[in-house]
């Protein structure tokens, strides 16, 4: 598996072309052909696929207007999610204003309290908001199927740890956004011997995996 940067700059699995959307008249028409569909459609979100295939500042620019036009048509809390296939690192970089390790909150109590429009250091302005949550986050899913003895081998680079206290910590530590405070539940069940698991925030995917 190609570390999560080498992935970003290539096709998705080796099937999806890029959009081009760093190019600046490319994100101009991505962002007019969505606000048409928020005005004639009345749309109250996005969730976006392979959310991290777009580079983190267009998707931040995107998201800025985006957000603009709903607001032009009185939708002041359009919400903006998406798919995290990479690791934590990486999501952590596109979910608020974004940060990175060396900018990740040391305080628990702090990180529970913080927002897009808190103090501290950030990769983006404060309107560059790229995603307001996951949906679904892969670290997450890959570190409960080794939890749950479903999967031994399936993790990535930069991937959140398999106990949960600490994945919790780290998130918390690393993802600000103003979901307040973080709005993340997994859930699973079983039905004979299979077991389904939902996971992601908000904008929920279904997994069915055969109990070993």
């Amino acid at each position: 598996m190609y570390p999560d940067y080498r992935r970003q700059i290539t096709k998705f699995a080796s099937v999806q072309d890029r959009l081009r959307e760093w190019v600046p008249s490319v994100r101009q028409k991505l962002e007019h052909f969505s606000c048409m569909a928020i005005r004639m459609l009345d749309i109250d979100g996005f969730r976006y696929d392979k959310a991290i295939q777009v580079t983190a500042d267009a998707s931040g620019n995107f998201s800025a207007a985006v957000r603009q036009c709903a607001r032009d048509v009185g939708k002041k809390n359009f919400f903006l999610t998406g798919e995290i296939t990479g690791g934590n690192n990486i999501g952590s970089v596109y979910l608020g204003r974004g940060r990175q390790p060396d900018q990740w909150v040391k305080n628990l109590t702090e990180a529970v309290l913080t927002t897009n429009a808190s103090g501290g250091s950030y990769l983006r302005e404060n309107q560059q908001i790229a995603l307001d949550s996951a949906a679904f986050s892969y670290s997450v899913y890959r570190s409960m199927t080794r939890f749950l003895g479903m999967d031994g081998n399936l993790e990535a680079g930069y991937d959140l740890p398999v106990n949960w206290v600490e994945a919790w910590n780290q998130m918390l530590a690393s993802n600000v956004s103003d979901t307040p405070p973080f709005l993340f539940w997994v859930l699973c069940w079983t039905s004979g011997t299979e077991v389904a698991c939902h996971d992601g925030g908000l904008v929920l995917h279904t997994q069915l995996h055969s109990w070993p």
